[in-house]
């Protein structure tokens, strides 16, 4: 990293281009993370949970 800090309030929402509120995912430095805006967020870690719970489901 190059040190300076990004914040996502400078970036717009990959999904709809508003005004972008996080970061998502953050679970690991290796994957990529994307600037969302709040109801993107929201819908994204919605549907994250319904692809982990039907993952643990058919195991």
């Amino acid at each position: 990293m190059n040190g300076k800090t990004t914040y996502a309030r400078d970036h717009r929402c990959v999904e709809c281009g508003k005004q972008a509120v996080a970061f998502f995912p953050v679970c690991d430095p290796d994957i990529p993370a994307s600037p969302y805006c709040r109801e993107c967020l929201d819908e994204a870690k919605l549907h994250l949970i319904i692809q982990l719970t039907e993952i643990f489901e058919r195991k």
